[in-house]
This record gives C-alpha cells, structure tokens and sequence, in this order.
C-alpha cells in the first residue's frame, strides 16, 4: 500500500501524524505533497495499485482548495483531516466524501486504524460516482 500524503501547512501535528504513519510500517511508500498543483497530478497518474490519500486541511481555505479538486477522488477512498468543528466546516468535509473524516484533534490511533481498515479492505475502489456518466446538455 502507498501513501499519498498532502499537508499544505507546515503543522505540528502534522508532522507528528506523519512520524505514527512511518511508525506503525503501513506503507510501503508515503509520499509528500505540500503543493495542491502537484497532489492532484499525482492524483490523476493513479493506476491500479493501492494508494490512499491522507488529507490535512489546517486552514478552511485548504478544505475549499479540496473541495474544488474532489472529483479526482470518485475512485479512491482518503482520510481527511478538518481544521476545526463548526458545521460549515463539517458540511464542507462531508461533501468531498472521504471514506473517514476526522478533526486536527483526533487522536492519532484512530487514524492509524483507519488505515488499518483501508489497507485490509478487499473493496478497495468506491463505486463510480455521478461525475463520470452525466451527461451534459449541449
């Protein structure tokens, strides 16, 4: 299993989720995306092995940045991290629909479980979603 890793904040707490991940030996390969541009190349160069994204969101503006960039995850369950718990912020979280969606504040077990879960998942890919067979209206 790889790893896709995208931190635009240079946290602590990021960091520190990083060090569990490389702890606890789930991945065979994490690489680490500060820059929204290259995080959704990388997206889009998927092929078929097993890749989750692990998403933090420091700030509101980079949850919006993940938002306009959800259609590159239809096919890829990801753990998103959220800034804080008001309810804008929750809608917004839930609208990019991760497989798990936790808070900066989450302890960092439970997210290792949840990578648990996602590594041992025998139905990996999520199923297509609307944005691959609408049809557009000319």
């Amino acid at each position: 299993m790889n790893i896709l890793y995208y931190n635009p904040g240079r946290c602590l707490i990021g960091r520190r989720l990083l060090t569990s991940i490389k702890s606890e030996r789930l991945a065979n390969n994490i690489a680490i995306h500060r820059n929204l541009d290259k995080f959704s190349d990388r997206l889009r160069q998927q092929g078929n092995d097993k890749t989750i994204p692990i998403i933090l969101a420091p700030k509101e503006e980079d949850l919006l940045d993940i938002y306009f960039i959800k259609h590159l995850f239809c096919k890829t369950p990801f753990i998103l991290l959220l800034p804080d718990r008001k309810k804008d912020t929750m809608a917004v979280g839930y609208r990019c629909k991760p497989r798990f969606m936790f808070y900066m504040d989450t302890n960092f077990a439970e997210i290792t479980e949840a990578l648990h879960v996602l590594k041992e998942s025998t139905n990996f890919r999520q199923e297509p979603d609307e944005h691959e067979y609408h049809k557009f209206a000319a």
